[in-house]
């Protein structure tokens, strides 16, 4: 599990980062984003799958 926080950024601005993953399988990547007033999205979730060689 990975936490990011940082400063705030624009909307129309990205904030990348970059994860490795050591075995294959399935995986989820949960985000959710609060804004400079305190306010809270919902949980957004992504399924993916890292393939076996």
């Amino acid at each position: 599990m990975a936490l990011v926080k940082g400063n705030l950024i624009r909307t129309e601005e990205k904030l990348t980062f970059s994860r490795s993953w050591a075995e294959k399988g399935n995986y989820e990547l949960k985000v959710k984003a609060i804004d400079s007033h305190g306010f809270e999205s919902d949980w957004a979730t992504l399924t993916f799958t890292i393939p076996k060689e």
